[in-house]
């Protein structure tokens, strides 16, 4: 059986903060290098700022067709997690046995099928100081990349205190 060519995914924090500086220029550099390197899958976390998103998608839609904006939290007076994922394969819809959570998302591509989102996303209860201000948690992706399924999850934790690092990856 012939292999499969190798799958190119990336990652990185975009550290695109919220109400800070113009983080427009940063998110057309960070757009060119994402092209430069044709990543099948990208990850960024820390993208806070809508005008960074909206930059980033501007750039980069018309050669990622699935996308995660944004998944967050709703609970009032909370940024989103900051968590994007960017993909050159089609999403599928979640097993029924998944426990999903209620997270608000916002996405393309994503629809799921009938009563099956095709995101997930489970808030950390635990934080400490200012990352308390943002919807941390895991989100979770199945994508169908050559006729098989592949489980993508993505995260973005407490940026200090192991403490609470510890007991995110334990939730």
């Amino acid at each position: 059986m012939p292999q499969s060519p190798a799958l190119r995914i990336g990652t990185f924090n975009a550290r695109f903060l919220p109400h800070l500086v113009s983080n427009r220029r940063r998110a057309r550099v960070l757009a060119e290098r994402i092209a430069e390197y044709d990543y099948d899958i990208m990850v960024l976390t820390e993208v806070f700022s809508d005008r960074a998103r909206r930059a980033l998608l501007g750039r980069l839609s018309s050669r990622y067709r699935y996308i995660v904006q944004y998944v967050g939290s709703r609970r009032r007076l909370r940024e989103d997690s900051g968590l994007m994922l960017l993909s050159k394969y089609p999403f599928e819809p979640l097993p029924r046995s998944t426990a999903y959570g209620r997270g608000r998302m916002r996405s393309s591509g994503c629809q799921g099928s009938g009563d099956r989102p095709a995101v997930w996303f489970v808030e950390y209860a635990d934080c400490c100081c200012t990352d308390c201000f943002a919807g941390k948690g895991a989100a979770y992706v199945r994508l169908a990349v050559n006729c098989r399924p592949l489980h993508v999850f993505f995260t973005h934790m407490q940026a200090k205190y192991e403490r609470y690092r510890t007991l995110q990856t334990e939730a």
